[in-house]
């Protein structure tokens, strides 16, 4: 009778490891998702950013031509 129940136990915990384990592969994967997607923000952030600075140069290019007129 000891054995079966130790027999138990093993697979219990095996079935824990084996849960776990998969449970963090799948959060490892929605972390590289979300990394990824976070790098993309960034990148979409720095483009609009530049293209706001190229608006303001032109805004001031506009406005140095106005007040000379």
């Amino acid at each position: 009778m000891k054995f079966c129940h130790m027999h138990v136990h093993i697979y219990y915990v095996y079935t824990c490891i084996f849960v776990c384990h998969q449970e963090l592969s799948l959060k490892e994967d929605m972390m590289k998702k979300m990394e990824n997607s976070l790098e993309n923000y960034k990148r979409k952030f720095a483009v609009m950013r530049h293209q706001q600075g190229l608006l303001y140069l032109d805004y001031l290019k506009d406005k140095k031509v106005r007040k000379k007129s």
